[in-house]
């Protein structure tokens, strides 16, 4: 079958005039009575492209067609000036007679080649082959539309994984990297917040305050491919000279997006999590301070974790923030939700201050009294005084403002004191005090969460808590997109994610994904109580799922989200059909 210059709509069913020169073969395919040739690569990794001239020219929409699980890289060149991940929605029904077409974007096509390589990395429960079936242009005889993507629009936050992101993109130099931000330009999602921690043992940044994953590490002493593409990333960039967190802040900035950098502040791992995968996130740090650890009641060592009443720990953490910030980021986002009840333990020195202050015996009782949860929240209010301070001064010398956003808990818990049962803040419970902190101008932005897990969310106790310091503040709730139902039948993380599954493939079915629909509702919802914009977590890979992508770049629509989802549902307490006001006096 041959394909002839189209003026109009065409279908290109054969590719086999691109498998010249390159490892790509062709494979025969029938769908709905058209038959044609599509194109294959046998392995993930680097290749000589496959190439392909455009039959056409002039503005068009190009479809993609996939048979089966599909994942490819594609550039339209010499436009484009980096390769696009683009992969077929995860399903756990998919056989070899499922197929996907996929909207890859609008395009003039005018003296375009289209490139393709194979998948960077063969995710191993996915199965995925490096394969496409067909190419479909649609003409555009008025040229491209506008965008959807308005200012008004364009508010969303998208956080990403940045250990997860690199280790799939596996950047090699900055024009990577860049490629990595690149379909965030034309979304609703102008805020990347990307994460710089792995843990805060190893980062992802040549930080020379701590280590970085892939420091003094050999790549063959690490346990999963992804660590070892990662690692290998900063490797490269330390050789060359450059650093992904700097390129990205200089790329969002020229395409106004604002990358902002996403500090994980107690999320470390002992050494021997997972087969292995806790000592790649460890460093020498880690053995240089171990008295730091963790103590229970009784002053016995009890967990890996360092406690956030030692001062060293602290000032640490520190050190690495005013590194971050005079990389000169649009914002400095703490994530305080991943181990939420790993900052505190009940080290020596912290009891006996307590007590001197208060009179009181934090270890009488069977549970502390409620005095002790004050003593943590006045603890860590000091640590987010000092980070205020050494923010603006660094934000004063490089002429622009840095503000904070703190990413906290969304839930409403029980205080247990004796007699006491309360509800409570789950911050106030875990040592933030998010109301004085607004109160006092410590931070610019509250984000609820309940970290990665999808869930309703409702503010009205948050807006309690802040009272008037509710205006001094953006409230920005992340949205997340995990639920454990979306974990396969007889998932174990180790093998999915670590070198423990390297011979497990042909038992492992795809991880789920959460219908992207699910989102926006959760979105339009937080919208109506007041939310000043939404942030969407583990959002690394969403651009390269192009069915979910196209439907969750619309998440700061607002009019549209209406339009689709309606105004029937409020808030917790929902609102009444016939609501009447009274005057405060009968007479009135």
């Amino acid at each position: 079958m041959q394909n002839r210059p189209a003026p109009g709509n065409s279908m290109i069913c054969d590719l086999r005039g691109a498998t010249g020169h390159t490892a790509a073969t062709s494979f025969a395919w029938c769908l709905d009575g058209r038959h044609g040739h599509g194109l294959e690569f046998a392995t993930s990794g680097e290749a000589c492209p496959a190439r392909l001239p455009s039959p056409a020219r002039g503005w068009h929409r190009v479809f993609l067609g996939f048979q089966g699980a599909c994942g490819l890289r594609v550039r339209l060149a010499p436009r484009e000036p980096w390769f696009r991940r683009v992969e077929t929605s995860v399903r756990w029904d998919t056989d070899a007679s499922s197929g996907e077409e996929l909207h890859l974007g609008d395009a003039d096509l005018t003296d375009v080649t289209f490139e393709f390589l194979p998948q960077a990395l063969l995710n191993r429960a996915d199965r995925r082959q490096s394969r496409l079936a067909y190419l479909r242009l649609e003409l555009l005889p008025e040229g491209p539309a506008d965008s959807p993507h308005t200012s008004a629009s364009r508010t969303g936050g998208a956080v990403i994984d940045g250990h997860e992101t690199l280790g799939a993109y596996a950047p090699g130099s900055p024009d990577d990297v860049r490629g990595m931000l690149a379909p965030f330009v034309d979304s609703d999602f102008r805020r990347i917040h990307f994460g710089c921690t792995c843990t805060t043992m190893r980062l992802t940044y040549l930080t020379e305050v701590g280590y970085w994953l892939g420091q003094d590490q050999p790549l063959d002493s690490l346990h999963s491919e992804h660590n070892r593409r990662c690692a290998q990333s900063l490797q490269r960039a330390a050789a060359d000279g450059w650093d992904p967190v700097d390129v990205m802040i200089d790329y969002a900035r020229a395409r106004d997006l604002e990358l902002w950098t996403d500090f994980r502040i107690q999320q470390d791992y002992p050494c021997d999590y997972a087969g292995g995968f806790g000592h790649d996130f460890n460093s020498p740090f880690t053995e240089a301070h171990q008295s730091w650890r963790h103590v229970d009641r009784h002053g016995r060592v009890c967990s890996h974790s360092f406690s956030h009443f030692h001062e060293g720990w602290e000032q640490y953490k520190l050190d690495l923030l005013a590194e971050l910030a005079r990389k000169g980021p649009a914002c400095l986002h703490l994530n305080l939700t991943c181990e939420l009840g790993a900052l505190w333990d009940f080290a020596p020195h912290a009891v006996q201050r307590y007590r001197d202050e208060t009179g009181d015996d934090p270890l009488a009782g069977e549970d502390p009294p409620e005095s002790w949860y004050r003593f943590r929240c006045d603890h860590l209010t000091e640590f987010m005084r000092r980070l205020r301070s050494q923010t603006d001064t660094i934000a004063a010398d490089l002429g622009r403002p840095i503000p904070i956003a703190v990413q906290v808990s969304g839930e409403w818990s029980i205080l247990k004191a004796g007699k006491l049962v309360q509800a409570v803040s789950q911050n106030w419970l875990s040592g933030l005090d998010v109301g004085r902190w607004a109160r006092e101008g410590l931070v610019d932005v509250i984000s609820p969460s309940f970290r990665r897990t999808y869930k309703p969310m409702f503010l009205e106790h948050l807006y309690d808590e802040l009272g008037p310091a509710r205006q001094q503040v953006q409230i920005v709730p992340s949205v997340g997109q995990h639920d454990n139902a979306v974990f396969p039948r007889g998932y174990e993380w180790g093998l999915y994610f670590t070198d423990e599954g390297a011979d497990a493939n042909d038992e492992l079915v795809p991880f789920g994904e959460l219908d992207a629909w699910r989102v926006l509702r959760e979105a339009h919802d937080l919208y109506r109580q007041g939310a000043d914009a939404v942030d969407v977590w583990e959002m690394g890979s969403a651009p390269v799922r192009l069915a979910r992508w196209d439907v969750l770049r619309r998440i700061g629509d607002r009019p549209w989200l209406e339009q689709q989802f309606g105004s029937r549902v409020g808030g917790l307490l929902g609102e009444p059909a016939r609501p009447l006001r009274f005057s405060r006096r009968g007479s009135d």
